[in-house]
């Protein structure tokens, strides 16, 4: 005897769910206690299947929720929870599994890894450059649970797309914040210097347009040729003086001849006759 312990012969078909869980990016700890057995069979069956790329990914992903410390909820409606559901709504999102949130804007994304960090206690799981581009995504159903106690989609192509209520209802300061993020991610200034914002769903858009005028911002609703629904700041001194509290704050041109330009530096150059 060499004092070694062997993992003992399991059956083919134990085998084979072994092989399979792992296909689906099970770990051998966690495919042990699915199954049953020893730490040791689970390796020395599983081991024999190579993993592929995106089956490694998973594991990875798998592995490290299983080891990461368990979220913080903070209850109720905060100014970071107001941020974060309005970033989820515009230029992120909440699907099966994942918080994402996508910019070019370094500022945004800091400030969206900030809101989570102070919200839920967590760092990003993920973080992609594709271009200027950054995304950070978080792998927690917990997080996913609780956002979902705000709005049935975050998605604003669905039919059930809509501002939570709790925000609707909610002090002026969580209103022009929720209005200010909604600008960052899907606002512009035209070369002509119209202020406009586009989005999918003409529900989120009334609603829009309704938390404007609780502000005293006067606003008007256009379609848009491709299917989306706009929002058109009324361009007079009052309320661009009034929109300019709840406008662009670190958000930056994407594209054309201002590019990289902040988009409330070029809000105060077209308009530093009226502020």
């Amino acid at each position: 005897m060499n004092g070694k312990v062997r993992p003992p012969n399991i059956s083919k078909k134990i085998q084979q769910e072994i092989i399979k869980l792992r296909r689906h990016g099970y770990y051998f700890r966690e495919i042990a206690n699915k199954l049953n057995i020893s730490v040791g069979s689970s390796y020395k069956y599983g081991s024999r299947y190579k993993l592929g790329k995106s089956t490694e990914k998973i594991l990875k992903e798998r592995i490290k929720k299983s080891t990461r410390k368990p979220i913080k909820l903070t209850p109720g409606l905060t100014l970071e929870k107001v941020r974060i559901i309005a970033h989820c709504m515009f230029d992120g999102s909440v699907r099966k599994g994942i918080i994402s949130y996508s910019n070019t804007t370094k500022e945004l994304i800091r400030e969206f890894v900030r809101d989570m960090k102070i919200i839920y206690g967590v760092h990003p799981d993920r973080v992609i450059k594709k271009g200027k581009k950054t995304i950070v995504n978080y792998y927690y159903s917990e997080i996913i649970d609780d956002l979902k106690k705000y709005a049935k989609s975050f998605s604003t192509v669905s039919k059930v797309a809509a501002i939570p209520k709790q925000i609707m209802n909610a002090t002026k300061e969580f209103k022009r914040e929720f209005i200010r993020i909604f600008w960052e991610d899907e606002g512009c200034i035209t070369i002509d210097g119209d202020i406009i914002g586009r989005i999918k769903s003409k529900k989120v858009r009334d609603q829009l347009i309704k938390l404007h005028k609780n502000l005293g911002i006067e606003c008007t609703p256009y379609d848009c040729s491709d299917g989306a629904f706009g929002i058109y700041i009324i361009r007079n001194p009052t309320n661009l003086n009034k929109f300019k509290y709840v406008a662009f704050k670190f958000s930056l041109i994407a594209r054309g001849k201002n590019r990289n330009m902040r988009k409330i530096d070029l809000f105060n150059q077209i308009y530093r006759k009226y502020l």
